[in-house]
């Protein structure tokens, strides 16, 4: 009975029977299903085969070595966004304890929030509102950084987020050009993805202009270390 293994999980259920959510309620009874195909995953070969698969047929990789070259950009590129991430939130920190604890008109912004929230009531604004004023506190912090370092965000640099997002989404090196495009031009047409883009890019481009006017102290650390500082 796939409600059994999936009780509070519709879209799971849903992609399971490869119907639609709102035709879950014909399937209620037990299933019997029959294996027909079982794959065994073994390791490639590490020949051009490979290289092409990973990287694309225009790939330019013609030794192993270019190979493993290709790849050390790749994990070097995202290490950067990684350290931009630990960056950003170091500056969160450090700014939050020198501002200090700001004074907000707790009645009206609760009201705000409860009328944004009434299919949630109350307790539910009881229990998100401190982490709203924390989240509030460092929006205005960050506008004021954007403000005094002259960070302009644009549209190519949404749109680069929209593009490493979709990367990042289907964890492919080698989808085509214009078929990242298509999924970033259908990314960036949902209202509700946009806000989240333009801030990553904000994000993006504030670190690059705060490391120019603050002192850093560089060390070289392992990446299991570098992860665990990451999950802190």
């Amino acid at each position: 009975n796939p409600r059994n293994a999936y009780p509070e999980s519709d879209g799971e259920m849903a992609a399971l029977l490869k119907v639609e959510k709102d035709q879950l309620a014909d399937y209620t009874g037990d299933f019997s299903f029959q294996i027909t195909q079982i794959s065994h995953f073994v390791p490639a070969e590490n020949n051009e085969e490979l290289w092409k698969a990973v990287y694309g047929q225009d790939a330019d990789i013609k030794d192993e070595a270019a190979f493993r070259q290709t790849i050390a950009e790749g994990v070097r590129q995202q290490l950067v966004q990684d350290e931009d991430f630990k960056f950003m939130q170091d500056v969160r920190k450090h700014c939050e304890k020198k501002v200090g604890e700001l004074t907000f008109a707790n009645d009206i912004l609760k009201r705000v929030m409860l009328q944004n929230n009434q299919d949630k009531g109350e307790k539910f604004v009881e229990e998100n509102y401190d982490r709203s004023i924390k989240e509030l506190t460092w929006h205005l912090i960050k506008n004021k950084l954007v403000e005094q370092t002259g960070v302009k965000v644009e549209e190519q640099d949404i749109r680069e987020i929209a593009r490493q997002s979709t990367l990042a989404q289907y964890g492919m090196g080698n989808i085509p050009g214009e078929l990242i495009e298509k999924y970033a031009d259908e990314m960036l047409k949902k209202r509700e993805n946009v806000e989240p883009l333009v801030e990553a890019a904000i994000d993006r481009k504030l670190a690059v202009a705060l490391k120019e006017v603050v002192k850093l102290d560089t060390k070289e650390i392992s990446l299991e270390d570098f992860n665990k500082m990451l999950e802190a």
